[in-house]
């Protein structure tokens, strides 16, 4: 029988992931590494610390974008889950222009809800906004070259991909306007 002191290192994370599969939790856990790639763009993952998750695995990303076309892709250097550092921790996820790069951040877990919502509910909102709407800022910022002195107008743009809009649409300005609450776009 193992003694509690010989026990190998991070069972006290399986024991909370086997705490959350009891809840009907899946936590599902990814070594570091590369998991493949993605229209030619690489999906990495980071180790993450205990009691935090992924919103999205791997392949559910790779499955998410790989229905996207290649060409929204092009110039992007790679695609990363990772833990957010400072200022990142409010995100779920974050295009980093300078270095052309997606990142999706692990998420602390507390009694089998993220942020307070179900599981399942944040990862439809992960797979049906957050990514487009990174990918949109991707298209934006380094194929199209625009650069928005409002991050009103640069968060409208990146909507624009989720709603199938090009960046440069004359009608991203309505995108802008809700956002800022002045219309509601399901009135139109």
């Amino acid at each position: 029988m193992q003694s509690f002191r010989s026990k190998p290192l991070g069972w006290r994370y399986e024991s909370h992931r086997h705490k959350l599969a009891a809840m009907g939790v899946e936590t599902r856990k990814y070594k570091p590494g590369c998991y493949g790639h993605v229209h030619g763009v690489p999906v990495k993952v980071e180790k993450m610390q205990s009691g935090k998750v992924y919103p999205v695995s791997p392949e559910e990303l790779k499955a998410e974008v790989g229905a996207m076309p290649a060409k929204d892709l092009k110039g992007v250097k790679s695609i990363e889950f990772v833990e957010p550092r400072g200022d990142q921790k409010e995100a779920w996820a974050q295009y980093v222009r300078s270095k052309k790069k997606i990142l999706i951040f692990a998420q602390p877990m507390k009694n089998g809800k993220i942020e307070g919502q179900p599981v399942e509910e944040v990862r439809g909102v992960i797979k049906g906004y957050v990514i487009p709407h990174e990918i949109g800022h991707h298209k934006a910022l380094s194929q199209e070259k625009i650069t928005d002195k409002s991050l009103e107008m640069a968060e409208a743009r990146a909507d624009a991909n989720v709603v199938g809009m090009h960046p440069r649409d004359k009608d991203v300005k309505l995108l802008l306007m809700a956002r800022k609450g002045q219309i509601d776009l399901t009135s139109l």
